[in-house]
């Protein structure tokens, strides 16, 4: 049976996903960085929706500030070391222009969300202290994400912070907020249930059902040109994080999708295979990027925590639901062949010829980067090294005669992905260089 993956992931149509469900479990992977996140996100998107109530903002600007607090830290995944930070009101000046405006970066290229350069506009601006006039500069959902912000960092240094409210709103004294805004977290802060709170800080299940509520079902129609935008963007953020990383998405989504058509396989599992490798690496988000970067060999708590990323990756496309193909080629591709793989340790039986050429895909990516730890292995080495693997039955030999019949094509086809993946990467570095400066200067820095 082709399609046969052991229960592991369902099947879904190949039409649309839930954007509501892929901003939520976005926002869980971002959370899942850093201790120091702690569901900083989502309580920031709860809190959010509650002073656009009070504040009686628009239908357009409730929906993008909603998504704008979802997203609005995602920058910190290129700038700062999370795991080395203890609190989110101590990131220093670099951190706060550097983060707005990366995060500014990632929404604006995703082209495929309705009003994403007004997102990118919000979170760009999320710390700026107001000054007068400065609503007429910046979108007011900036301003209200500012508060929304501030008020999620002082009331969770709090066990119980709603027995605190006082010592809460005296630690607002000194912040500079937009007028309106202010009122309405003294108004949240004082006349809000206790449900409130309990909901805010108590039970992660009721904000993600009062958020899902909020946003209702928005679905992403799926042409090729908006899917291959999303897992493109997506890709980008996974990684542009470190030098080390931007070019390793390309590679394996370029061979994937040669090998699949030196195979003969139709085009719309050529298409998948192309997807499947822009998105196989998702989870690596949460893999702190001091271990990516390491120029040694990975201790084995650091190994234990790449390893993780599988099941990242896996539960982010499977839960939005990605097609099935699609979820197994791009979470399997440490499997083998032998069920000595992660992370579920299923057998070749198990796995559709997409997954076989992910994993073959991924291996041939990994040896022909150079990598911190080592230099690019050259072509004898790297056809060596997978046919170790393929006689030890853990890689597929239909595969690997593949790779080793057209090697040299199959090589130049990576290389030049990785090209172009390297100039977006310094393009995306210049271009964030230069709003940084605009930014620091609105920010007043």
């Amino acid at each position: 049976m082709e399609n046969n993956i052991c229960g592991y992931a369902p099947t879904f149509e190949f039409d649309s996903i839930s954007f509501s469900k892929f901003l939520l479990l976005f926002s869980e992977i971002v959370e899942n960085t850093a201790k120091v996140m702690d569901g900083h996100l989502q309580r920031t998107t709860y809190i959010s929706a509650h002073l656009a109530e009070t504040l009686g903002l628009s239908e357009n600007e409730v929906k993008f500030l909603i998504i704008s607090s979802m997203l609005h830290d995602i920058g910190l995944l290129f700038v700062i070391k999370l795991g080395f930070v203890e609190e989110l009101d101590k990131l220093d000046r670099s951190a706060l222009i550097d983060h707005g405006e990366l995060g500014r970066w990632v929404v604006k290229e995703m082209s495929f969300l309705e009003g994403h350069e007004r997102i990118a506009e919000i979170i760009r601006f999320h710390h700026v202290d107001y000054s007068p006039g400065l609503e007429n500069r910046i979108p007011v959902e900036s301003l209200v994400l500012v508060g929304a912000d501030k008020l999620e960092v002082i009331a969770r240094k709090y066990k119980q912070p709603w027995m605190y409210k006082k010592e809460i709103m005296e630690a607002f004294s000194e912040s500079k907020l937009y007028a309106p805004v202010r009122e309405a977290i003294c108004k949240l802060i004082k006349d809000a249930p206790l449900v409130f709170w309990y909901n805010l800080f108590l039970s992660r299940r009721a904000k993600r059902e009062y958020l899902e509520a909020l946003l209702g079902d928005i679905p992403l129609k799926f042409n090729a040109s908006n899917f291959l935008k999303i897992s493109k963007t997506i890709a980008t953020l996974v990684d542009f994080r470190s030098p080390v990383t931007s070019t390793h998405s390309a590679r394996v989504s370029s061979l994937a999708e040669a090998i699949g058509e030196m195979m003969e396989l139709p085009a719309r599992k050529r298409f998948l295979l192309k997807i499947a490798g822009l998105l196989h690496d998702i989870g690596k988000l949460v893999v702190p990027i001091d271990i990516l970067e390491k120029p040694a060999r990975l201790s084995p708590v650091e190994y234990a925590i790449v390893q993780t990323h599988i099941y990242f990756s896996y539960r982010f496309l499977r839960q939005i639901g990605m097609p099935a193909e699609l979820v197994e080629a791009a979470s399997f591709h440490h499997e083998r062949l032998d069920g000595s793989g992660y992370p579920f340790g299923i057998t070749g039986d198990c796995m559709y010829i997409g997954a076989r050429i992910m994993q073959v895909a991924d291996v041939f990516a990994a040896l022909c980067e150079k990598r911190p730890y080592k230099d690019r292995w050259d072509k004898g080495v790297v056809l060596s090294t997978i046919k170790a693997e393929v006689e030890g039955g853990r890689l597929c030999r239909k595969v690997y005669d593949v790779v080793e019949e057209r090697f040299d094509e199959l090589y130049a086809i990576s290389e030049k992905a990785a090209r172009d993946a390297k100039n977006r990467f310094e393009g995306f570095l210049m271009n964030v260089a230069i709003g940084k400066e605009k930014l620091a200067e609105i920010m007043g820095f």
